[in-house]
């Protein structure tokens, strides 16, 4: 009885060995088999395919910086010439975003930004030669070259010096205020000396250039005095006379702009002016004893030269 109860114990033991290692055994089978899916797990799920005849909308793509979605886009360094004030210029353009615009001087330091257009920042590269000047100071010389109405007369021309102040609003257009003073021979061979007061509109064709060509047109009050050699009928005080003229001009002239506050100017212009003083209608100033007309009108030409100073 004692061996049969000792036998069943060692059979007992056995099986739970032989039990316990079957368990382990499946265990580990079950592992090694769910391993795969449990590494397919973190990775992302694919996108199921189309299937045929359905209309499907394709992923977007994810940002490549999404902490920070605007950085990025084309970035240009626009480098000044080697001056004391250098400045470095930076435009960034973002996608979808005006350019930023951030100067820098020649220590590094940022002093300011701005965002715009680029044809803000090309605009800013090609400066007018005006500069910033608005008021203009011209000393000009000038010369007259009058019609030869009577015989004998062969060298009637005046010659002069002048100044205007120009006022210069916009590129495009100038107001000149000028006052000459003229002394030759006139038309009829009397000595002359006048003062004509003028006032112009200049329009400039190419005004940022260098090279500013313009034209002009105004009117003018002029003041002449007259004296002749011998008693002259046509005058009325025998030898000497006063006239009194108002007169339109019109012309073309060139500027050329030696640099912002300077510049040198030659026009010519033509002018038609008529007498209107009150001995013009009992004397007047052009008389032909063989027709007998007489008139006050006065046609002639101009050329002017100078020089202009800007502020």
């Amino acid at each position: 009885m004692g061996r049969w109860n000792r036998k069943h114990a060692e059979g007992t033991r056995k099986q739970r060995v032989a039990g316990t290692r079957n368990v382990a055994g499946a265990a580990a089978l079950i592992g090694v088999t769910l391993s795969p899916v449990a590494a397919r797990a973190d990775e992302p799920l694919a996108e199921p395919p189309c299937p045929p005849g359905a209309f499907c909308t394709p992923p977007e793509p994810e940002p490549s910086n999404p902490t920070h979605p605007d950085v990025g886009g084309a970035v240009t360094v626009v480098l000044p010439p080697a001056t004391e004030h250098a400045r470095t210029v930076i435009v960034r353009q973002r996608p979808g975003a005006a350019p930023e615009i951030v100067s820098y001087e020649a220590t590094g330091e940022a002093i300011g930004s701005k965002k715009g257009s680029r044809s803000q920042d090309t605009d800013d590269e090609h400066e007018s030669a005006n500069g910033d000047t608005t008021w203009g100071l011209q000393l000009r010389g000038t010369g007259v070259m009058l019609p030869e109405l009577r015989a004998g007369v062969s060298d009637a021309a005046m010659g002069g010096a002048g100044m205007s102040l120009r006022y210069r609003p916009v590129s495009p257009l100038a107001i000149d205020v000028g006052l000459d003073v003229l002394l030759g021979v006139d038309s009829n061979g009397f000595q002359r000396r006048e003062v004509p007061l003028s006032m112009s509109m200049l329009l400039y064709l190419l005004p940022d250039t260098v090279v500013q060509p313009y034209a002009f047109f105004g009117m003018s009050l002029t003041q002449a005095q007259v004296e002749a050699s011998h008693f002259e009928p046509t005058l009325s005080r025998g030898l000497s006379d006063n006239y009194g003229y108002v007169g339109g001009h019109a012309g073309l002239g060139i500027d050329l702009r030696v640099a912002s506050e300077l510049s040198l100017s030659f026009d010519g212009l033509g002018f038609v002016r008529e007498r209107v003083d009150s001995q013009a209608e009992a004397h007047p100033e052009f008389f032909d004893p063989k027709t007998g007309q007489a008139s006050n009108t006065t046609v002639a030409g101009q050329l002017r030269g100078g020089v202009t100073f800007w502020w």
